[in-house]
């Protein structure tokens, strides 16, 4: 976590980034929360290794580590830079050997649709806004509600463009995953379902998974609303998804759940101390996210847990 992201990826040390590590990138702190470059062609957004190559050459607009803001989109280009140097191999591929064929979801939950799944009827879902006009990802999760430069830069942050058949095929990391809720729920629940014998998790360790659930506090007075779930300006983040503090209906200790929300309503988390992973995904995308929380509501109901407010 305290290895500068510079060192696996020199070209990213770049005008002044070589202090910035790989926790300021999981802990939304790099400065390049609107990193872009001056013109954007849509079809440059899709490759990502284009995209890497931007983010290693642009400017942070903080000092990496002085200041939380949420990554909307630069987080997944910086993090699938990363993986590729240091693993040797491109960040779908990554993802698919190392947590989908290991949870057996390889069938359900992919970085970049397959030709054979993009033919197939019926497999994939359409997304239907309903959202005020002019309000895609990039307004939605930036605080100050910035957009790439250029009018075709900007249409990656229109939702609906990804239900174009050349987006669904590219790896857009922090943008277009595709999953069922049941595949979303596994995963979360091999991320944090722990083993009494060793306290390691199906995909992390111990002490990393400790490492998960440690919270940074969002700076005071900025207000994030990420990804469909509205946040107060003390927004809790850990290692790259929110920190959740659950409380107990019948007293007790307090729980600590992870997890993250995607634009429109679709959301993921997991309680490590019960086991359990959940999820919601919707293709019918809306501002507060209500038909997500009403179905939480009766697992949480049903777990005996309070959620906080953001979750309600």
């Amino acid at each position: 976590l305290h290895d500068s992201v510079a060192t696996h990826w020199p070209e990213f040390g770049a005008e002044g980034k070589h202090s910035c590590t790989v926790e300021h990138v999981l802990r939304h702190r790099a400065g390049l929360a609107n990193a872009w470059p001056t013109e954007t062609s849509f079809d440059q957004l899709l490759r990502i290794e284009a995209m890497e190559d931007v983010m290693a050459q642009a400017k942070p607009e903080t000092a990496p580590g002085e200041q939380f803001a949420y990554h909307y989109l630069s987080f997944g280009w910086i993090l699938a830079g990363l993986v590729r140097r240091a693993a040797g191999a491109d960040l779908a591929e990554v993802v698919r050997s190392r947590v989908t064929s290991r949870l057996g979801l390889a069938d359900e939950m992919m970085l970049g649709v397959p030709e054979d799944v993009l033919a197939a009827e019926g497999r994939l879902a359409s997304l239907e806004v309903k959202m005020p006009k002019n309000m895609g990802a990039g307004q939605q999760a930036s605080p100050q509600g910035r957009v790439p430069q250029g009018v075709e830069g900007s249409a990656l942050l229109s939702p609906t463009v990804f239900n174009m058949r050349k987006v669904r095929a590219a790896c857009i990391p922090a943008a277009n995953l595709h999953c069922s809720g049941r595949a979303l729920a596994r995963f979360y629940a091999g991320l944090g379902r722990v083993s009494a014998s060793c306290g390691d998790s199906e995909l992390l360790g111990s002490a990393m998974l400790q490492d998960l659930q440690k919270p940074l506090q969002g700076k005071e007075g900025v207000h994030l609303q990420v990804s469909g779930m509205d946040s107060n300006p003390a927004a809790k983040y850990g290692l790259g998804m929110k920190v959740f503090e659950f409380s107990r209906v019948n007293g007790g200790k307090p729980l600590t759940g992870v997890g993250h929300a995607g634009v429109g309503g679709s959301i993921g988390l997991v309680i490590p101390e019960l086991g359990i992973g959940m999820a919601v995904t919707v293709n019918q995308l809306e501002m507060n996210g209500q038909a997500s929380k009403a179905v939480l509501a009766v697992i949480f109901e049903e777990l005996g847990v309070v959620p906080p407010f953001e979750l309600r």
